[in-house]
């Protein structure tokens, strides 16, 4: 599929982490949920050729890392080597680059996070994703890079 503003490809959660999530926003952030967990795999703010479409795919469970603030937004690090190995793939076979140092996988949890990271309880529930899916950028909200 042709991707003529660019794409990113994301992994999202399946319905009993997101309801976890959720959860655990709600009780120890007392904070507005983010609408659409995922963990973005690659993008490119250039125009992009990929050969996939939302794909179900076999469970992958990643491990919680910890809790980082990403400009004002919570994440939450996860870790998984066939995540990572997504990431590779993607950078390989369709020539996405990668605007940071290195890649951390994460879910953002919430935006305009003013507290402390290190005083938030670890999330302790599976981190499962189930669907693999490009999203295409539009031109007036195309990724910013730092």
């Amino acid at each position: 599929m042709n991707y003529p503003n660019g794409v990113y490809i994301q992994l999202v959660p399946d319905f009993l982490t997101r309801m976890s999530l959720d959860d655990y926003v709600n009780k120890h952030l007392s904070m507005e949920p983010t609408l659409n967990y995922h963990c973005t795999i690659a993008y490119s703010k250039e125009p992009r050729s990929v050969k996939v479409e939302k794909e179900y795919i076999n469970i992958i469970e990643a491990n919680f890392n910890k809790f980082n603030v990403f400009r004002d937004c919570l994440v939450m690090e996860i870790t998984n080597d066939v995540i990572n190995k997504l990431h590779e793939y993607f950078k390989c076979r369709y020539g996405f680059k990668w605007g940071y140092d290195y890649y951390k996988p994460h879910i953002t949890l919430a935006k305009s996070f003013t507290g402390d990271v290190k005083k938030l309880e670890f999330f302790t529930e599976p981190i499962r994703f189930n669907v693999l899916e490009p999203i295409a950028l539009k031109s007036e909200n195309k990724i910013k890079e730092k």
